[in-house]
């Protein structure tokens, strides 16, 4: 299509050098010859072929885009998914079995990593390489610890390794959960849903102890919200496929052994219930209860193994937006 261009603009010129294009003894619209016609009308086929051109490349342009961003978001996809899988691993650390099919499965993950990198590195920023780079090197290290029998825990109640993924998952989503409904659902309701699985133990005797020391506070639901403390139990609520979503609820009562509250937070997989919605559970669905006294939460046992489970940079963003204090000792009413 270029070379319509040059060629139609060569043709212009010369017409014009070779041809009179104005004649000045006439008057006028004749004043035009027919030299003067021709460069006209090449010099308007010039134009008509410019401005095509301009609009094709532009269009040309704009679809590259929009396929680079797909790739991009689909390479980003794909890598959060990893980052979450070596996130989860670290429940299998907790518990007393064999941890050797556990690591295969971090080395996996991690290779997967490596390979999405240096196959989409175009698609990706420096600082996310970096980053990236940065976690390949860490999780190694972990990798041959752990082969070396040296303590894969670091003393701490989830794996750094694991600290490490969950801080770049969480980073890699945020910019991206309007238009990834897969970051969306992994970060919609972080304190609710994350953490929770029917094998981690650590998540299984916060829930114990939840229940232990809820009954006494059901039978005063009435005195409670008379001194203007706010009692709030997590319960959890089929979602159709076997699974159950674990949801607060507010707004308490204590009715025929029932508890009857109203949904506080928008569900993520359990649809057929809704933000506001009245709903009732029985004891059997109790996975934790908090409450607000004084602006200082009492309970949060789920709560709690969440928050330590969190990077410092997830940590900041969430005590930036809450507005309540959180002790230490867990408090009981």
């Amino acid at each position: 299509m270029k070379y319509i261009l040059i060629i139609t603009a060569l043709v212009t010129a010369i017409i014009a050098i070779k041809g009179e294009t104005w004649d000045s003894s006439k008057s006028g619209i004749k004043r035009i010859t027919v030299s003067g016609w021709a460069v006209a009308f090449f010099a308007l086929i010039t134009a008509f072929f410019s401005i095509y051109i301009e609009y094709s490349e532009q269009n040309i342009k704009a679809e590259k885009k929009i396929e680079s961003d797909h790739r991009r978001l689909h390479t980003l996809e794909q890598l959060v998914d990893d980052f979450h899988q070596i996130e989860f691993l670290a429940f299998e650390f907790e518990k007393d079995s064999d941890i050797s099919q556990v690591i295969v499965k971090v080395q996996l993950h991690t290779k997967f990593i490596k390979d999405s990198i240096e196959l989409n590195s175009s698609l990706l920023t420096p600082e996310e390489l970096l980053n990236f780079e940065g976690f390949l090197r860490f999780s190694n290290e972990e990798i041959e610890e752990s082969k070396l029998g040296t303590d894969f825990m670091n003393n701490s109640p989830m794996p750094e390794l694991a600290r490490y993924a969950r801080e770049i998952r969480f980073r890699l989503c945020e910019p991206m959960l309007k238009k990834s409904p897969y970051c969306n659902y992994l970060q919609a309701n972080p304190t609710a849903n994350e953490f929770f699985a029917h094998e981690d133990p650590k998540m299984l005797e916060a829930m114990s102890q939840a229940r232990k020391t809820l009954p006494n506070l059901l039978k005063k639901t009435q005195e409670l919200r008379s001194e203007n403390i706010e009692l709030m139990v997590k319960v959890a609520i089929p979602v159709g496929d076997g699974t159950r979503e674990h949801i607060w609820l507010g707004n308490i009562r204590y009715l025929n052994n029932k508890i009857v509250g109203e949904i506080g937070n928008q569900p993520v997989d359990a649809l057929h219930v809704s933000f506001g919605q009245k709903y009732t559970a029985v004891f059997d669905d109790v996975s934790d209860w908090m409450a607000i006294k004084n602006g200082v939460v009492h309970g949060g046992y789920m709560l709690r193994v969440t928050l330590s489970r969190m990077s410092d940079y997830e940590l900041d963003r969430f005590f930036s937006d809450y507005k309540y204090e959180i002790p230490k000792k867990i408090l009981v009413l």
